[in-house]
């Protein structure tokens, strides 16, 4: 059961017996578990009919006798038992709880419902897995789409009266970079991005310019700077930018990596520009999104291909000496940037 059809389970349907929430979207496991608290239980009697469980410290026959006890003043009880692990190994060391809970699912009572909750994705479909999707209900909570997010990101505005065309509401998709695959962004970062356009907009219809004054990203915005000043050959300026990345508590491996990913996609870019490929084609080529996309493409003709294959190359040599050195972090990055913006004049101090 996928999220459309979990809502609509939620909202139409009565809920008993039991249910998996498994997935890699942590805020819809998060959401889902207030739903079904607020599905299932009156908040007057929500202490005596419901309980939670940490899978790895369980008592069985506990559990059971939760499951078994009456409910009070309500319909139903709700039990949850959270981090069970599902995965093969899971199944494998906790193999006595799995068999027992195996013959003892279609003996939940009808007053009771019984929610596993594993925050992960189920690679292993075991007979514990196969029997609960007979007897009851696996719903599986994956990484939105582009036509979810866009439902998900409008219902928002429309729930503030925040009036926005779909066109800007798809540039604020590409602002925010959940669909950008490297950027490990979940729903918790899109829900804050939103947020932050939802509480500083009131009025009238929400417009590109509204967009980057009020989502900057001062981290991102501070390390493409970095690499203007690098093309230029503008050291000191570098520099600068790196001490006030330090001050603003920006740690100096993000920082790299962050340095990293730019100059990979901005060699990727440059390369199928170069093709003449249009900025979408380049952009799904990249996995990267358009709003980023874009400002590298605006970019990168300001680097050929040699110096860009030479900053990867003196990135590999800082990243090894990360692995093989106990060499201070600060110092590395500053001599990346200097041979990069100086062809190599940094001169290390010797101790």
């Amino acid at each position: 059961m996928n999220y459309i059809q979990a809502m609509k389970l939620l909202e139409n349907g009565e809920l008993n017996g039991i249910y998996v929430l498994s997935g890699e979207e942590i805020f819809l496991i998060d959401k889902f578990v207030e739903l079904f608290q607020e599905k299932i239980i009156q908040k007057d009697f929500f202490d005596m009919n419901y309980a939670e469980y940490d899978f790895a410290k369980i008592d069985l026959q506990k559990l059971k006798i939760d499951c078994e006890t009456a409910p009070f003043f309500s319909n139903k009880r709700l039990i949850i038992v959270n981090n069970v692990n599902l995965s093969k190994s899971g199944v494998s060391t906790y193999k006595t709880f799995f068999e027992d809970m195996y013959d003892y699912i279609n003996k939940i009572p009808k007053t009771t419902v019984l929610l596993l909750v594993m925050k992960g994705s189920v690679a292993f479909r075991g007979k514990f897995y196969k029997e609960i999707s007979i007897l009851g209900h696996n719903i599986e909570l994956t990484r939105f789409n582009e036509i979810e997010l866009f439902k998900f990101i409008k219902k928002r505005f429309v729930s503030k009266n925040i009036e926005v065309k779909d066109i800007v509401l798809k540039y604020i998709i590409d602002r925010i970079g959940y669909l950008d695959s490297s950027r490990e962004k979940n729903l918790y970062d899109v829900e804050n991005e939103v947020k932050k356009l939802t509480d500083s907009f009131s009025k009238g219809i929400l417009d590109f310019k509204d967009v980057d004054e009020i989502l900057i990203d001062k981290f991102e915005n501070s390390i493409f700077k970095l690499l203007d000043m690098i093309s230029k050959k503008d050291y000191k300026n570098s520099i600068k930018i790196l001490i006030e990345l330090k001050k603003s508590g920006e740690d100096s491996f993000s920082t790299f990596y962050m340095i990293v990913r730019y100059i990979r996609n901005l060699l990727g870019v440059k390369v199928l520009k170069s093709k003449q490929k249009h900025i979408d084609y380049i952009s799904k080529e990249l996995k990267i999104s358009n709003y980023e996309c874009k400002k590298l493409y605006s970019v990168c003709d300001n680097f050929s291909v040699e110096t860009l294959c030479n900053y990867i190359h003196l990135a590999y040599s800082v990243e090894a000496d990360i692995k093989t050195k106990s060499r201070d972090m600060d110092l590395l990055l500053e001599i990346l940037i200097s041979k990069m913006s100086l062809g190599g004049a940094f001169v290390e101090q010797k101790s």
